[in-house]
């Protein structure tokens, strides 16, 4: 996926960071201007990702599943934030609500997760906007860990498996912004 020419990328991490510290209120203000099928998304790769983290695992993850699912949806979000930020949508103030062509974006994501195609578009994004995910996935470990100390005490490979699961969520909530403008493209 193209971005817009010449980004400046401080402006844009700044942006995204302004976001990233709302306060519950301004959160819930923000998500009720995306379309409900963003949201059903977001939650839909949240959950996924939780329930790879916790199967045939030990009872270890069940311990902190509320926030490893929370911390997964979040991390969603982040993604999917970034990119309108890059495309300079603004998600606090754009309404994108009422998008029509949004409606087929579950079913879009669905058939590229099926056909495997995740991975290509992941590689096609821009390397410093890859950096950027890369530091929103370390940002909500981070804040898993300071909300489940315990973490700290565990395997090495039980934190692995938390770690990749929530870049996971952040890229593909970055994959989703990019289905969604797909998607206006294509209806306009």
């Amino acid at each position: 996926m193209t971005i817009p020419s010449n980004p400046n990328y401080q402006e844009l991490w700044l942006r995204w960071g302004g976001l990233a510290i709302l306060d519950n209120e301004q959160s819930n203000d923000l998500l009720n201007h995306l379309h409900a099928e963003v949201k059903a998304g977001c939650e839909l790769i949240g959950k996924t990702a939780t329930e790879q983290v916790t199967s045939g695992s030990s009872s270890i993850f069940e311990k902190i599943l509320p926030h490893i699912y929370s911390t997964t949806v979040s991390s969603v979000y982040g993604g999917y934030f970034l990119f309108l930020l890059v495309h300079k949508i603004n998600p606090e103030t754009d309404n994108l609500k009422d998008r029509n062509s949004t409606t087929q974006l579950g079913e879009l994501w669905v058939q590229a997760f099926d056909k495997k195609e995740l991975d290509k578009k992941i590689k096609s994004i821009d390397p410093v906007i890859q950096l950027m995910l890369d530091k929103i996935a370390e940002m909500r470990l981070e804040q898993l860990i300071a909300l489940t100390p315990e973490i700290i005490k565990w395997k090495y490979q039980s934190v692995v498996t938390i770690q990749q699961h929530i870049s996971w969520c952040v890229y593909q909530g970055y994959l989703l912004g990019e289905f969604e403008q797909n998607l206006a493209e294509n209806t306009l």
